[in-house]
């Protein structure tokens, strides 16, 4: 995530502020193939 490492580690706010979950049927194939599909997906959901 790029944080350094400090004192309360454990408090990371803010870490998961900008994570989008996402619903997709794997199917199988490549990772290009993998990474085309979750790339359809994200744009779809805008």
């Amino acid at each position: 995530n790029g944080r350094l490492e400090e004192t309360d580690g454990e408090r990371v706010l803010g870490l998961f502020l900008n994570t989008l979950p996402l619903r997709l049927q794997l199917t199988g194939g490549t990772w290009l193939d993998l990474v085309r599909q979750v790339f359809a997906t994200e744009r779809d959901s805008l």
